[in-house]
């Protein structure tokens, strides 16, 4: 087995899967983000220290997604982080990364160009939200009939307008002109209040605005007769936000991240919330200073299988439950819209993608790190760690941030963590085409002994549990390279559709094999002379396995406990 690579044009094709995935149908809901938000904006016993989340999960979980849909319903202000003129999606925006990126020696000048942004930011959104409503005509034409419902059906307007012109013509690396032009005003007012303030000593700007002013005029525009202010009138979004919390001087603990905490602290009684996106896990992000507690736990929401495809009652075969099409619609949604929107060449080279993802890793390396190997192993068997907390750096957290790990449960200031791989046969195919290139330098059994030493690695009684898993998954991956002889089909082929195309490639692809290639893999034998210790009729005990089950199928590449399933 050699490691597949991309064709030439595979660059230009996975920037085109992405931006059409981008505006394929959002498949999944909102509501329970929503909701999370709304029980956020109500609490007030105890009383938070500023309304603020971290929304963080594993890559591919469609964080962005959800929050560009839910930006359809609710006033989103987006500020992406990411590295600038990067090959990402979302793109950057690069006057925001501009700003928080510059130097300041003191947490005083840092906070002044922190407020200065902050402020620019809602004054920008405000001129635009009133040009909106000019070009839309959604304004309050009577206030002291207006209602709730009034009230969030206006917001609802204006926030889908905002957001369709804050994307549109989005590109893979760069923004065009609306929302280039938006930041570069918001850019130029900070500075100019930055200008200001210099000269008469005020602490934001001109004397009548800080913050909580210009944030209150923007809330109190959404909604004149303030009838919806336990709601999340406008949601101020920061993606990849785990750039702010690099510290600007390492001796006296603050970042731009704490400073800008300090600044929502201030506009806590407003409608307002914020959301801190990113998959990257950091202490700084969300543990409080003693004084700032009411802290809301993390948000670790994902769609799961909402791409999946639904089992006619009839047509489907092992080969196709094993296909490349088949397993890609399960799991998270980022590798089936992917597929789906890219060209056929794009989606030969799935599974490669999934190596990618799942080794952080552009090249295939010649040696697994101890983290890489973890990922494989975990993307296929069931794996849980040690009790620890957030300031003891583990594997778990890496894998989380770097290796597809998924976040299950986060308590408030990521004081407790429970994390997990789901079922994702995708991922588990790409482990496995990772781990068989590697077998003659790492057998799998030595190589999970090494991490149920080394990797705080927690399996208390199920210990014999993950070794049987272990055991059964090499069984099943030798079966699949046992030759066949010259008149043998290949196990799972049938007449229904291409073996070549990817809807029905799972015989082709060797992933499915016999129960008796299976057994001789396990047992270490030929089972033609093993007969049955079970058996339903007498006249059956006399027939070895090989014969019993010669017509039987197994497919599986990964294992999940029971209780999960």
């Amino acid at each position: 087995m050699t490691e597949p690579r991309f064709h030439p044009d595979a660059r230009y094709d996975s920037v085109e899967a992405t931006e059409r995935s981008w505006q394929q149908e959002f498949r999944g809901t909102t509501d329970v983000l929503y909701t999370t938000l709304q029980r956020y904006m109500s609490q007030n016993t105890p009383r938070p220290y500023a309304r603020y989340a971290a929304f963080t999960q594993s890559s591919g979980s469609g964080k962005s997604r959800m929050n560009d849909e839910l930006a359809k319903k609710v006033l989103y202000i987006p500020v992406n982080l990411g590295p600038v003129g990067g090959d990402v999606y979302p793109p950057a925006d690069d006057q925001a990364c501009y700003w928080f990126s510059e130097y300041a020696n003191t947490p005083q000048s840092c906070s002044r160009r922190v407020q200065a942004f902050v402020c620019a930011l809602f004054a920008t959104v405000l001129e635009r939200l009133k040009q909106i409503e000019e070009d839309t005509g959604t304004a309050v034409s009577n206030v002291s009939t207006t209602t709730a419902e009034d009230v969030l059906e206006r917001v609802t307007q204006l926030a889908s307008e905002f957001r369709m012109k804050m994307n549109d013509g989005m590109r893979f690396g760069q923004h065009v002109n609306y929302r280039v032009g938006f930041f570069e005003s918001v850019a130029e007012r900070a500075s100019n209040t930055i200008s200001v303030r210099r000269q008469d000593g005020s602490t934001i700007g001109r004397q009548d605005e800080t913050v909580w002013t210009i944030a209150r005029k923007l809330t109190d525009y959404l909604d004149p007769v303030k009838a919806c202010r336990d709601e999340p009138l406008v949601i101020l979004c920061f993606d990849e936000y785990h750039t702010l919390t690099k510290p600007q001087a390492a001796s006296h603990g603050w970042s731009p991240f704490t400073v800008l905490r300090n600044v929502l602290h201030t506009i806590v009684d407003l409608p307002i919330f914020t959301l801190f996106v990113s998959t990257v896990s950091n202490v700084e992000q969300v543990v409080p200073h003693i004084q700032q507690q009411g802290m809301f736990p993390p948000i670790v929401l994902t769609s799961f299988d909402i791409l999946a495809e639904r089992l006619p009652e009839s047509g489907w075969t092992l080969k196709r439950v094993a296909s490349t099409h088949h397993m890609v619609h399960l799991g998270r949604p980022m590798f089936a819209a992917m597929y789906d929107a890219g060209r056929q060449s794009y989606q030969r080279d799935i599974i490669h993608l999934a190596r990618i993802k799942l080794l952080c890793s552009q090249t295939a390396p010649e040696f697994l790190s101890n983290v890489q190997s973890l990922a494989c192993i975990g993307s296929r068997i069931p794996i849980k760690f040690k009790t620890k907390t957030i300031d003891e750096p583990t594997s778990e957290i890496m894998l989380v941030a770097s290796h597809m790990r998924m976040l299950l449960y986060v308590s408030s200031g990521f004081a407790g963590v429970i994390t997990d791989c789901p079922s994702e046969p995708l991922l588990a195919e790409a482990a496995y085409t990772i781990l068989a290139l590697r077998r003659r330098f790492s057998e799998p059994i030595p190589a999970l002994s090494y991490h149920l030493h080394w990797s705080h690695l927690d399996c208390g009684s199920s210990r014999g549990e993950t070794v049987a898993a272990a055991l059964l998954l090499d069984a099943r991956d030798r079966a699949t390279t046992f030759p066949l002889a010259a008149d043998e089909p290949l196990p799972g082929i049938d007449d229904i559709g291409d073996d070549w195309d990817l809807m029905y490639d799972g015989a082709q692809k060797r992933r499915i094999v016999t129960v008796p290639q299976f057994l001789r893999a396990l047992l270490a034998k030929s089972c033609h002379d093993i007969l049955p210790a079970e058996y339903d009729r007498p006249e059956k005990a006399d027939v070895p396995l090989d014969a019993a089950f010669k017509d039987c199928f197994i497919y599986f590449n990964h294992l999940i406990p029971a209780s999960t399933s």
